[in-house]
């Protein structure tokens, strides 16, 4: 059985997941959509995102330096609270990571990895 992994970062670096090695492995339908400003879809897009989190087996988070997370940041709780292993795929050093993300980092449930191929 494959792992099933929700996958979260900021839209830019969507082409980073789509030609992954993991690409057939993503539930992370936000790949696939576009920028919404309704906030009907609004609402409804992170009722989505949770039930996505909910189904996977493990949260990946992609972030580069001048990245300034915000929803990476609700997703990552989530994952958080539902007790998902978190790997954050960051080519920085730790210290940089908690300056961007907080002591979360240092939580038995998060790693982080310089490449996407180390996280896995």
């Amino acid at each position: 059985m494959s792992i099933k992994y929700y996958v979260s970062s900021k839209l830019k670096h969507k082409e980073f997941w789509l030609n992954s090695s993991i690409k057939d492995q993503i539930n992370s339908t936000w790949l696939f959509g576009e920028e919404l400003t309704n906030p009907v879809e609004l609402s409804d897009m992170w009722t989505k995102y949770l039930h996505e989190i909910q189904d996977c087996d493990e949260f990946l988070m992609y972030l580069e330096p001048d990245d300034i997370p915000k929803g990476c940041l609700i997703e990552m709780g989530a994952a958080f609270a539902l007790g998902k292993p978190i790997d954050i795929v960051w080519s920085g050093t730790k210290q940089e990571l908690r300056d961007k993300l907080g002591t979360i980092i240092d939580h038995w449930l998060v790693d982080f990895y310089p490449t996407l191929e180390n996280a896995l």
